[in-house]
């Protein structure tokens, strides 16, 4: 069933979930509504992270499943159009009646300038057509430039329902269900391709998913609109850094920043101006005089700094914490030996250090002295001169071999080695006397570079001074060398600069190099001072990013390609049929029509063309030609359609001849026999021809006043009425005649020349209508010899009475200038109600002649 292939197409994983939210909604209620559409948005807006998503996101999202979707069957017909407000010059408090229940043709009237083509133009805009839809003007001579609107009144199946209708409601669909035919949906059909307006269910469905995809992607690109990037991104020179960069979505804080000067390069870009100043106006041999000059200055402080740094840095910490651990460690082995060795002598402090100095010197001075091994039995003691016995010869002997022991000599080569370590740190110099002169120089061109300079002095002497202390530490904060590395690079750079001024060439490219990095610093100065607008910019680009895909979300093609497999399975493949069918009812047989069918956007589309020719319709056929196609082309969708609602014709025939006319007329009145038909026309002719086709026919005026239009009337306009009715007219203004007669004689003998004006132009209706019966007519090229057969009772009676009528009207009628006699004897009401009387009997004994 094609309902569920619409329905496995938006559940799908790829398709966002609106889709399934505004399916679910069509299939429901049959359309849309405004509230619907905005609430498909919202969640097009969820989904792509514009907005938080709802705690109900997941529940309208869900996968669709299909459920009926009836058919509507209510045939639609225009009742009324009334209260119209804002539309041109029209007359609000009128009422224009199409009287669907008494007549199935319905023909409004009107010259031009009287408000015909604003009604129509109302029912263009509120029902369907093809072509371009008229814009609704305001009344321009008025201050009152509201909405145009009106109310529209429809018959559907028997039950009345009023439409307050205004130029920005939203499409009401039985209005919908209403079609409209004019010269530019004659057009449309020869050159432009358009929808054809039959709809299965499932093609109803389609064309839902049609307009949510139309509405959010039109929101879409009002908002890509919005978030469309302004220019902020200043002149650059061409080759730099900053200039190769632009805003995307994808850009990040950290790449603006990347690219916005440091303070320090700031300094570098006014440093860099005054080189390039002072390279420009010196020889090679100044320059590089003058560069070792500012290098040699700089030395000092570098030294000193590097001497500082090497005793005190890091690694340099870690390698004395190592001495100091490692000559820790052995000294505690050291001394566990040394207990075990004179823990059973009670003198005090044995194999101390000090101990181990007077041993040293005593053994020393007896190995020198008496040149024999210390100490040995029998000798005297050189410290008590005491004879040294056997027990303490072998006292001494283990004392020498504690001292000569690998534990006790490691433990004083640690000692030594972190003494001599200590010694140098405490020999280090802090001084900065020497070099106050480079420094305070430094701090004029740069404070912070300065205060670097001194928060490092500062750092290493605490490093000193905690490992000089009694017991040293080696817990310290980090050391900032920034302030170091931009010395030792400067000096690197001056001496780079040195070496590269050999001679004017060198000088020059120099110049070239240091002019290169000016234009990446000024850049780069350029792109800090417009960074938040930069960064204000990326917002907006990720944003209309995420737009442009939401935009991407709602494309057609999709849709139109689901719409064209169910078009070509229904009804819509017997257009052609259908066409070929209404061109031999309107006796077209000049060149063989093709009708084509094919999908745009969710819909099946409509259009023609020449059979056996490559050319444009429009190109070769006359005008009449192409109305008559582009009328059978209209009544071949309407036969396609189910519903049998109204339709209207708005000016069909405008220029064309009595020919097509004809044709015209007699298809329009055989349409009206199936379902409600409304003409709107200028043309006398054209109405005369429907009035000779049926007598189920309704036929309205408009006409104007000095300051507005649209002014309806309750009978036909006069032009337009036969002799019954102008008899029937005439009789209602003899009445006039008679009041007038009672206030004015003025008056009254104005009122009555009128009556004999248009009892004149009776007497003609009457010779043309029923004398001759249509054998010659106005406005009519064409000559019905068949009707020659009511032109042999003529008799000479009759030719009296119409020529005795004829004079009298002409010579009291309005506008005929009388003569004196005549103007002072002017009809009574008696007499020219006698008049009439004798027209109208001349017309029955006429008619029933005729109607033998």
């Amino acid at each position: 069933m094609s309902i569920n292939r619409i329905c496995d197409f938006v559940n799908s994983d790829e398709k966002a979930g609106w889709y399934r939210f505004a399916l679910r909604k069509a299939i429901q209620h049959g359309r849309l509504t405004s509230e619907d559409l905005e609430s498909a948005y919202s969640l097009a807006r969820m989904q792509f992270n514009l907005e938080s998503q709802s705690d109900d996101f997941e529940e309208l999202t869900k996968k669709v499943e299909s459920t009926g979707f009836d058919d509507e069957t209510e045939e639609h017909r225009l009742v009324s159009i009334a209260q119209v407000k804002n539309v041109s010059t029209l007359a609000e408090q009128q009422i224009l009646n199409f009287e669907p229940r008494e007549h199935d043709l319905t023909v409004i009237y009107g010259n031009n300038g009287t408000g015909k083509s604003s009604y129509a133009k109302i029912l263009k805009n509120a029902c369907l057509t093809r072509g371009d839809i008229p814009y609704l003007k305001s009344n321009v001579f008025s201050t009152d430039s509201g909405v145009p609107a009106a109310e529209i009144e429809i018959l559907s199946n028997g039950t009345h329902e009023t439409i307050n209708w205004n130029v920005q409601s939203s499409q009401h669909e039985k209005l919908k269900s209403i079609r409209v035919f004019d010269s530019s949906s004659a057009h449309h059909y020869l050159s432009k391709t358009d929808t054809l307006e039959f709809k299965l269910h499932e093609l109803k469905l389609t064309d839902e998913l049609l307009r949510a995809s139309a509405f959010i992607s039109e929101k879409a690109k009002e908002q890509e609109a919005i978030y469309s990037a302004t220019p902020v991104l200043p002149n650059m020179h061409q080759g730099t850094s900053p200039s190769k960069f632009t805003i995307t979505d994808k850009t990040t804080e950290n790449d603006v920043s990347s690219l916005c000067a440091t303070d320090q390069e700031i300094k570098e870009l006014e440093d860099l101006r005054k080189e390039v100043i002072e390279l420009s106006s010196s020889t090679s041999e100044a320059i590089r005089k003058r560069y070792s000059k500012r290098r040699l200055r700089l030395i000092p402080l570098q030294s000193f700094l590097s001497k500082l740094i090497e005793k005190l840095d890091d690694n340099s910490l870690s390698t004395l914490k190592k001495k100091f651990d490692y000559g820790e460690s052995s000294s505690l082995a050291s001394r566990k030996l040394r207990e075990s060795t004179f823990s059973q002598l009670s003198v005090e402090h044995l194999g101390t250090e000090q101990w181990l100095v007077m041993w040293k010197a005593v053994k020393q001075f007896v190995s020198q002295s008496v040149n024999d091994a210390f100490p040995s039995e029998s000798s005297r003691c050189p410290t008590c001169l005491q004879r040294i016995d056997a027990d303490t010869a072998a006292r001494l002997q283990s004392f020498d071999q504690y001292l000569q022991s690998e534990m006790q000599k490691e433990a004083a080569s640690a000692l030594n080695n972190w003494n001599s370590a200590l010694t140098e740190v405490k020999q280090l110099s802090f001084d900065t006397s020497p070099y106050l002169a480079v420094l305070n120089e430094i701090g004029e061109k740069d404070a912070e570079l300065k205060s670097l300079f001194d928060e490092l002095i500062r750092s290493l002497k605490t490093r000193a001074d905690k490992l000089t202390d009694e017991k040293p530490s080696f817990e310290v904060s980090d050391l900032n060398l920034d302030s170091f590395n931009r010395l030792n690079n400067h000096i690197e750079i001056l001496e780079q600069h040195e070496a590269a001024v050999k001679d004017d060439a060198t000088r020059l490219k120099l110049i070239a190099d240091k002019n290169l990095r000016i234009l990446e610093l000024e850049d780069r100065v350029k792109i800090k001072s417009v960074k938040l607008q930069i960064l204000k910019e990326v917002e907006k680009a990720k944003l209309k990013s995420k737009y442009s895909d939401m935009k991407r979300s709602a494309v057609t093609t999709p849709i139109t390609r689901i719409a064209n497999e169910i078009s070509n399975e229904s009804s819509a493949g017997r257009l052609q049929e259908h066409f070929s069918d209404e061109l031999k009812k309107l006796g077209f047989n000049h060149f063989a029509v093709n009708a084509l069918t094919r999908g745009s956007k969710g819909k099946q589309n409509f259009s023609m063309q020449l059979s056996d020719a490559n050319s444009n319709i429009a190109d070769i056929a006359s005008e009449g030609e192409q109305k008559c196609i582009s009328l059978a082309a209209f009544f071949a969708e309407l036969t396609t359609d189910s519903r049998k609602s109204a339709i209207i014709f708005d000016d069909p025939v405008n220029s064309l001849d009595h020919v097509w006319r004809l044709k015209f007329a007699t298809r329009i009145v055989e349409e009206s026999k199936s379902r409600q038909v409304i003409v709107f026309t200028h043309d006398l002719p054209f109405l005369k021809m429907l009035q000779e086709s049926t007598d189920n026919i309704a036929v309205k005026a408009v006409t104007r006043s000095k300051t507005h239009t649209g002014i309806t009337l309750n009978a036909p306009p006069w032009d337009a009425m036969k002799t019954k009715s102008r008899i029937g007219a005439l009789k209602q203004h003899l009445v006039l005649a008679k009041k007038a007669a009672a206030i004015s004689h003025d008056d009254y003998k104005y009122q009555a020349s009128i009556m004999y004006s248009r009892m004149r132009e009776t007497w003609e209706r009457l010779i043309e209508e029923w004398l001759i019966r249509g054998v010659v007519e106005r406005f009519n090229r064409e000559i019905k010899t068949q009707s020659c057969r009511y032109l042999t009772d003529i008799s000479e009676l009759d030719i009296e009475t119409i020529d005795s009528a004829m004079s009298k009207c002409s010579t009291y009628m309005f506008g005929h200038d009388m003569s004196l006699e005549a103007s002072g004897a002017f009809p009574s009401c008696e007499e020219i109600e006698q008049d009439l009387k004798d027209l109208d009997e001349y017309f029955n004994n006429l008619k029933a002649r005729r109607t033998k």
